[in-house]
């Protein structure tokens, strides 16, 4: 599998588990919060 694949994936996981915002996980990953959120939502 991609790695980008497997990294946008542990990124959707780790919103739907944690606690932390849209913009939390942008800054700690430098992708913007609305790429992250249009990931979830599909």
């Amino acid at each position: 599998m991609d790695k980008k694949v497997i990294e946008k994936e542990a990124i959707i996981a780790e919103y739907l588990t944690g606690n932390l915002s849209y913009q939390k996980i942008g800054l700690k990953y430098g992708i913007d919060f609305r790429l992250i959120h249009s990931w979830v939502m599909n």
